[in-house]
């Protein structure tokens, strides 16, 4: 943003051809890592969300304001002169096709090599019989995409479904609680403490909650403590065989409600859900767990979110 009307931003175009540029003003500069108040948790319901706006007022600097589409053209000599330097090398904690774009419905991967990952060799050789997807509703779609396949893989599969802690069905109807709580750490590292069962694939993903409703350290301590309780569970034998799943973006210029400005969104940005998966995957990778990394197929396909948050099932498709 040079202050005065005028942007400048990269990306890699990969095929030749006529392209149509949508773009929506966000945030200036690093507004958008901004992290909440330390007391935004405690201002919102139990979860942490809906504020109240008329009691907690914040600077408006979220715009979520769209420009008017460019159209321009690639010629076919530019992408052969750089087709060399748009590959990228492959985490070796990656389960799956995790950096690439979209032509037509499929996801063309742009990773060199293939995963080194032993999961599938670990998986035979413990003999694994059931299967669990811990996380918010991200996670609870991505489950009921693979459930088919899941329940002839396992003899048993099960989802836990969560938003900042796990989800109670009073919670499900509607009812919003204000307690004035903080988040406590403790309770929902109980939580995942309790669904970590011996023999089971234990997929989970949290994130988008804590992002939008924590300051950014915290989120980080939360996880290394997450970290911590997967090295207990090895280091005593009975821990089931962990994967992380990467947090997808959200796009808050999608909402077709009178909400996509509210202050209680005002934190829930691309630009924290970047920072938050770059931490987690390094993270990840040193302790040896592995990733399913869905944020790059989710960000540049054609199929945006429903509301914001929620993608159609087919952006998933070859992660499943």
């Amino acid at each position: 943003d040079y202050g005065n009307g005028r942007y400048i931003a990269y990306f890699r175009p990969h095929l030749a051809g006529s392209y149509t540029l949508h773009l929506t003003l966000e945030h200036s500069l690093c507004d958008g890592l901004l992290d909440p108040p330390s007391n935004w948790f405690q201002l919102g319901d139990s979860h942490g969300r809906y504020q109240n706006e008329d009691g907690f007022k914040i600077s408006d600097t979220l715009l979520t304001e769209a420009i008017q589409p460019i159209n321009f053209e690639v010629p076919s000599s530019e992408i052969k002169n750089r087709k060399a330097n748009l590959k990228c090398q492959r985490e070796n904690c990656i389960l799956n096709t995790n950096h690439g774009y979209w032509s037509g419905k499929n996801f063309i991967d742009l990773a060199t090599g293939r995963p080194v990952t032993e999961f599938v060799s670990r998986k035979l050789k413990r003999k694994l019989k059931s299967f669990a997807a811990f996380g918010d509703s991200l996670t609870y779609r991505f489950y009921g995409l693979i459930k088919e396949k899941c329940l002839k893989l396992f003899y048993f599969c099960n989802p836990v479904y969560t938003w900042s802690y796990k989800v109670k069905k009073k919670e499900l109807k509607n009812k919003i609680i204000y307690d004035g709580l903080d988040f406590d750490e403790s309770r929902f590292l109980g939580e995942i403490h309790a669904a970590m069962k011996g023999k089971t694939v234990f997929l989970i993903n949290f994130g988008l909650h804590h992002v939008s409703t924590l300051p950014m350290e915290r989120c980080f301590k939360l996880f290394q403590q997450f970290i911590k309780l997967v090295k207990i569970k090895r280091k005593k034998g009975i821990g089931p065989l962990v994967i992380w799943k990467t947090t997808t973006p959200p796009f808050l210029e999608n909402r077709q409600d009178k909400t996509k400005n509210a202050d209680w969104h005002h934190y829930r940005t691309k630009q924290r859900i970047e920072v938050w998966n770059s931490y987690t995957i390094e993270e990840c990778c040193k302790a040896g767990i592995d990733v399913l990394d869905v944020y790059e197929m989710a960000l540049s396909s054609p199929k945006k979110t429903l509301d914001g948050v929620h993608y159609p099932n087919t952006v998933f498709e070859s992660a499943e």
